[in-house]
């Protein structure tokens, strides 16, 4: 497999990092890692003890965090909105608001206080220094239904995609590349390839790579085996490589023309999320966010992914349409 450039690379993000080690079947849904779907009953609220450390409520194949980045400005991934911009948390409730007035369902009149929850996060826990980190306040779950009902739809698939994942994963791919020119100038291509597949999802995950560079930084001469020592403690970025080796093995197969298209569909400007369910591109590209390299076998043109002690047939000679 050949260098890919960064924007082959953020393609490859939004399928290896946002669709198999984030949002997942998530990505159409406001969520709180570390809260399950059916802790979501009626009037009761899940326990906020079980939020995943620092987390807010996230949205989007590339999970933006709203208590971290909410009040950035629509579309950025590192500048505070202005007074005459746009945030994400604003942007959010006003789209949910609409799209529920619009179909008749209930939504809060007085948004004050369902702003100040969304842009809550943690778990309440006690910190190594003694003091108490902040604790997330649960929306009920009638407004998060409605949320999630805008979310879901045609219209909010395409806003979250645009809007929330396509900024970010630009600027996660950008970055990783980065890292991987300047350290990894002896490394193969596809060591490179999936190298920075790994970086990008440490740097969605962290907001930063201090500590894969000051690793690499370190050594008089870095090699791909360095840089996973450096992540290994990671446990998502080892699972963004498992998935990236998957990627690279269908690239260099006879089907790596269907996985580069599927790519390429999804950093269009106009791509309508509605095509997950019936283009067999994108539907090949799931698929193997889902597996690990050593469970796909590809044969003229015949990908079988195990599960289990199962195959799965999948695409014979391009996409299915």
């Amino acid at each position: 497999m050949t260098l890919m450039t960064k924007e082959q690379l953020a393609g490859s993000v939004y399928f290896v990092v946002g669709r198999g080690t984030e949002g997942g079947n998530a990505s159409y849904r406001i969520s709180v890692a570390g809260i399950s779907e059916s802790s979501w009953q009626g009037s009761v609220r899940p326990d906020f003890h079980n939020v995943a450390v620092n987390s807010g409520y996230t949205f989007g194949a590339m999970q933006l965090d709203l208590g971290a980045r909410g009040l950035l400005k629509v579309g950025s991934t590192t500048s505070i909105a202005k007074v005459s911009e746009q945030n994400y948390v604003d942007a959010i409730i006003e789209q949910s608001k609409a799209y529920a007035t619009k179909n008749g369902s209930p939504f809060p009149e007085d948004i004050s206080n369902l702003r100040a929850a969304l842009l809550t996060h943690g778990n309440g826990g006690v910190l190594p220094n003694g003091s108490v980190r902040s604790k997330i306040e649960f929306i009920d779950t009638e407004t998060r239904d409605a949320i999630n009902a805008w979310a879901s739809s045609s219209e909010g698939r395409n806003w979250i995609h645009q809007n929330v994942d396509m900024p970010i994963v630009r600027d996660a791919a950008s970055k990783a590349y980065d890292v991987v020119q300047k350290y990894g100038g002896s490394w193969t291509d596809d060591a490179k390839n999936i190298a920075a597949l790994e970086l990008a999802k440490v740097y969605n995950q962290t907001g930063n790579l201090r500590g894969a560079i000051a690793a690499l930084e370190a050594l008089p001469s870095s090699t791909f085996d360095d840089l996973k020592a450096a992540v290994a403690g990671n446990r998502d970025a080892t699972k963004a490589l498992e998935i990236g080796h998957s990627f690279a093995k269908a690239n260099d197969s006879d089907l790596g023309t269907w996985l580069e298209s599927a790519q390429r569909k999804v950093l269009d400007p106009h791509f309508d999320p509605a095509k997950f369910d019936h283009d067999a591109d994108l539907k090949l590209a799931l698929q193997l966010t889902k597996t690990k390299a050593a469970d796909v076998t590809i044969n003229d043109g015949q990908l079988s992914i195990k599960v289990g002690s199962l195959n799965r047939p999948g695409y014979r000679g391009g996409p299915l349409g």
